[in-house]
Order: C-alpha cells, then structure tokens, then sequence
C-alpha cells in the first residue's frame, strides 16, 4: 500500500492539520484515547503532546500510536473530559495492541521516529505504518475549513454594515477574521487556505474604500 497516497486520497494534504483521537497504551497494556492535532508535512505526521499527559507517558515507553478519524464531536467530548466512559468507545486490539475506535471512518497506525524538546511539550515526528478504511470516505474534522467557512460568514456582513455606515460591527468582524487568518497561517497550508483569506482581504479592503 502506497500510505501516502491514500493520506492524499483522503484529504490529508502535505501541510493540513487535523484534529483526531489517538489511542495509546502504557506499558502494561492499558489503553488511553486522547483528542490531539496531528500535522502531515511531507511524508511524516506531526503531534504536539504534552507532558502532564497520559499520551505523553506512553509514548515515552512505547514507539506506535493509533490515529483514529473521525467527525464525531461527542467522541471528542468524551475523550477530552471523561476518561472512564472513552475506552468503552474503543474496540478490541490490532495484533500491535493498539485499540481503534469502534466507529471510526478510519485509522492511520505510526511509530515514533524523532522528537524535539519545549519544556512543557514535546513535537514528536511519526513514520506511517498503515491505514485502514473502515468506512466509504473518511470525514477529516480540520480547524481550517472551519475558520474559512466563518470568515466568509463574517465577510458578507461586512459588505452590509460598510453600506450601512456601521463601522463598530465592521471593526469587530474585521478582527474575528484577523482571529481566523492567524489560525490558518499557524496550522493550514497556503494552498487553498492562505489563499483564499488574501483574497478575503483584499475585498474587503476594496469594499471600505468604496465606502468612503
């Protein structure tokens, strides 16, 4: 299996990140599901993990971690604040004793190759073992669509309020927009992300200098 045209297949373009569940196990075997961003650049998938974490813990004893796709939101919910109910949402294990959630659309199997050091975090780079489809097309949950999708909610009523002379309301969506621009340089990669909120700009630019 090609790994890394299939991360394409699926909308895990170089660049993207994307929020999932990953599911580790300590040394004793025990599993733990844990909501975290995981960043593709190139060929190698990134997370930000940090240390006063469970995840942390385990992937200090072992090398392999189980990223599960998937746009369920109560799924994140339960797994970000209730530790006891999030392994009734996981199946049994895979031979490498890895858990998949039971109703992920997907999951991407990586071992830890390298990691750099920030004090209260690590950034651990991960080599792709394998993934497993396990529904028709997985649905890829990424901040970036999201911050697009408002911006250009935002950026309509913009229009209105610049024709009304409402510069207060202009003023404050401008800045939710900036908010959202600064997500998307930090997590999106510019194609068609970076590029389309420059263009956002741009008309809005040219909109308040036709209000004047």
């Amino acid at each position: 299996m090609d790994v890394l045209s299939v991360l394409d297949e699926i909308g895990f373009i170089d660049g993207l990140h994307i929020e999932a569940l990953v599911s580790t196990i300590d040394e004793e075997g025990m599993a733990n599901l844990a909501p975290i961003g995981v960043r593709r650049i190139g060929d190698k998938l990134y997370m930000k993990i940090y240390k006063d974490t469970q995840t942390y813990t385990n992937l200090v004893s072992r090398d392999l971690a189980l990223i599960n796709i998937t746009d369920n939101v109560e799924y994140y919910y339960i797994a970000t604040f209730r530790d006891d109910e999030a392994i009734i949402l996981l199946d049994h294990p895979l031979d490498n004793g890895l858990p998949p959630l039971r109703d992920a659309d997907a999951y991407i199997v990586v071992k830890k190759e390298d990691f750099e050091d920030y004090n209260e975090f690590i950034i651990i780079k991960f080599k792709v073992i394998d993934i497993q489809i396990k529904k028709g097309f997985p649905r890829l949950i990424t901040r970036c669509k999201n911050a697009i999708i408002e911006s250009l909610i935002h950026a309509t009523r913009i229009r209105v309020f610049l024709e009304r002379g409402d510069i207060d309301k202009v003023t404050r969506l401008k800045h939710l927009i900036s908010h959202y621009k600064d997500i998307i340089n930090r997590i999106c990669p510019s194609k068609p992300y970076g590029m389309i909120m420059d263009d956002l700009e741009r008309m809005i630019r040219e909109w308040e200098k036709n209000s004047d």
